[in-house]
């Protein structure tokens, strides 16, 4: 019924998705949910008036891409302008820290992190990972916890990627960082800039290690 990153899907999928529910609308794209069997589908399409030229078409490309590299939700299919990728039950990586513990808070920032640090060894820079508030979502898989990035449609290929760096400005904003303090997890704004400045000049293991260690 779904289909991973380089299988070919089956024709019509889509179209035999059924109790479909506008979900949310965004800037270029609006977002309906459906039942695809047993499984929750969300189906992404242009939005009436978008300027953007197949923007749709490009975040499947990239979906199917990157979900090789265990990012991003299942894709499931890509048809008349549409995509189809499986619903991902949770809540919004910001919703998420506000109320999880401090294990739970370190183990989703790290695996968010690992997750830009693939995309930068891929050469691919996904453009909204200093506020990544609406673009990750927090689920339990089989009591799991997993961070899952959505929304690919500007995702660009380049020499410079800045995933990580981008992140680590994360860290440095003030509801974040509030956050971050209630829990007792101290990430001084300082270090964490030295490092990522650090990261930039040489985008290495052992300095991506030093960024990492600042989430233990």
């Amino acid at each position: 019924m779904t289909c991973r990153a380089g299988d070919e899907p089956m024709p019509g999928i889509i179209r035999k998705a059924k109790n479909r529910r506008l979900f949310a609308r965004g800037k270029r794209g609006v977002v309906s949910t459906a039942m695809l069997g047993r499984v929750k589908i969300a189906i992404k399409e242009k939005r009436f008036g978008s300027k953007a030229e197949n923007a749709i078409g490009r975040e499947a490309e990239w979906l199917r891409l990157l979900n090789a590299h265990s990012i991003g939700p299942e894709f499931v299919a890509y048809e008349d302008g549409q995509l189809a990728y499986k619903f991902v039950e949770g809540e919004y990586i910001i919703d998420f820290l506000e109320t999880a513990s401090k294990k739970d808070t370190l183990a989703v920032l790290r695996n968010v992190m690992q997750q830009c640090r693939t995309l930068d060894r891929l050469g691919i820079n996904k453009l909204e990972m200093t506020r990544p508030t609406k673009h990750v979502i927090v689920s339990r898989k089989n009591r799991r916890l997993q961070a899952v990035m959505i929304d690919f449609e500007r995702c660009r290929r380049t020499d410079k990627p800045k995933n990580v760096t981008q992140f680590c400005q994360f860290f440095t904003l003030g509801h974040a960082t509030d956050i971050l303090r209630e829990k007792r997890i101290i990430i001084n704004k300082d270090d964490i800039i030295k490092l990522a400045q650090g990261y930039k000049k040489n985008q290495s293991g052992q300095n991506f290690a030093r960024i990492m260690g600042l989430l233990e």
